[in-house]
């Protein structure tokens, strides 16, 4: 293996909302300057072509989380059908807004 880079999780927080999924959470890493917050889900929106990561390097730990908290709120306006989280490791598998499980190419 080459260029192989570590990075150690030095925060994790567990993030809950309506309609969103249980086991979601965001963890934190440090890089030589900044902090760097990604979150295991992306959320999706019927009119992207694919979802979208959510992750975010700042200075400070709680303004890079709470960015990629607010990039993983759907519009209030949204029907529930309209958008889904896609798990990051399990590329194929979402959580609807209604909370319903599906295979992401169900999500049309």
């Amino acid at each position: 293996m080459e260029n192989v880079n570590i990075s150690k999780v030095i925060e994790r927080y567990k993030i809950t909302f309506d309609h969103g999924p249980d086991d979601m959470y965001i963890e934190v890493y440090e890089d030589k300057n900044d902090f760097f917050a990604e979150c295991n889900y992306s959320l999706w929106i019927k009119k992207q072509e694919s979802p979208y990561h959510h992750r975010h390097a700042d200075q400070n730990i709680e303004r890079a989380v709470n960015f990629v908290i607010s990039t993983l709120k759907p519009d209030p306006n949204l029907e529930l059908e309209d958008y889904c989280w896609v798990l990051g490791t399990k590329g194929n598998i979402a959580v609807l807004g209604t909370g319903e499980i599906i295979n992401t190419k169900d999500f049309k």
